[in-house]
């Protein structure tokens, strides 16, 4: 009997502890622009460097309650498609990824501009990406995802390197343990009063 009432606890605290969530996001509609959102584009000629931004069209995760998943990537190539192109400064070249959450629910949201700042050549770069509120959250109470750049700042690679592409690392969280189930509450009163009367029962003399 105490060793069923153990179990019955365990399962009560495992099903309050639990967060899972399937999430379908994609990043189709972030945008790469000089200076603030509404170019409407994902990629920028700067000089002889072209700067393009390769969104998440659609991915499905299961975060449990979190996991590591990607926001897509940059990709630095010189404009001519050759792979020598001069020393160029990125500064005022910003990111704005914008999430389109389709599961647990419809939801957009952005995540605050990632600003560019350095310079990029063929096989050199100081260049990197940063974010001051690299997180968002969409939805709130048990759906509520949070949606957060893992490995900001980021280290941009020149066009010889990785062929100039820089992954944008993610980490995606769910909530969904925020607001349990009334059938959680229901087992937890029920193994509590079941424990208390076993406890009430052993100390009787």
């Amino acid at each position: 009997m105490k060793s069923l009432l153990l179990t019955l606890a365990l399962g009560v605290f495992g099903t309050l502890g639990a967060a899972a969530a399937t999430v379908t996001y994609g990043t189709a509609t972030s945008e790469l622009c000089v200076g603030a959102a509404g170019c409407g584009v994902l990629q920028q000629d700067i000089g002889k460097l072209r700067v393009i931004y390769n969104p998440v069209p659609s991915s499905t995760v299961t975060a449990n309650p979190s996991t590591p998943a990607s926001f897509g990537d940059l990709e630095i190539q010189c404009v001519d498609g050759t792979a020598i192109c001069a020393m160029q400064s990125l500064i005022g070249l910003n990111l704005y990824i914008v999430l389109n959450q389709s599961s647990p629910q419809n939801l957009n949201g952005s995540i605050a501009s990632g600003q560019i700042t350095g310079s990029v050549g063929s096989f050199t770069s100081n260049a990197s990406i940063a974010w001051s509120s690299p997180s968002i959250t969409l939805g709130s109470g048990p759906n509520a995802i949070t949606y957060e750049v893992s490995n900001g700042p980021i280290s941009l690679n020149p066009p010889d390197i990785d062929f100039g592409f820089s992954v944008i690392q993610a980490r995606i969280t769910s909530n969904s343990n925020a607001i349990p189930e009334p059938s959680t509450y229901a087992m937890l009163a029920t193994g509590l009063a079941a424990l208390g009367l076993v406890s009430r029962r052993r100390s009787r003399p």
